[in-house]
């Protein structure tokens, strides 16, 4: 059975505080941003698909990135086939609720 990847949906960048999640940036419905806040880093635009493909990297690969987040501008519209979102309560330990 292959399942939907689960995202953290945060409603604002300032609510963003966990090293261990890797937000990827939803700039519009074509153009993607992937952060990490250690280190610092932004990969720049790139098409959503790659976008999501390298934060799955991240957490693949770092052992310290437990989560995938990710923040959309008013722009930008969420595309089911990427997968769902999960609305961010009040921290990462708590049980996330679909949205």
């Amino acid at each position: 059975m292959n399942t939907a990847p689960e995202y953290l949906l945060f409603d604002d960048l300032d609510e963003w505080d966990d090293d261990d999640v890797v937000v990827v940036e939803i700039i519009n419905n074509e153009i993607g941003n992937v952060r990490t806040h250690y280190p610092n880093r932004q990969s720049g635009p790139k098409p959503i698909e790659e976008a999501l493909d390298e934060a799955h990297r991240f957490l693949v690969n770092d052992p310290n990135i437990r989560r995938i987040g990710v923040f959309l501008h008013p722009e930008a519209q969420w595309a089911p086939m990427w997968g769902v979102l999960i609305k961010r309560k009040q921290s990462l330990d708590s049980k996330p609720f679909r949205v």
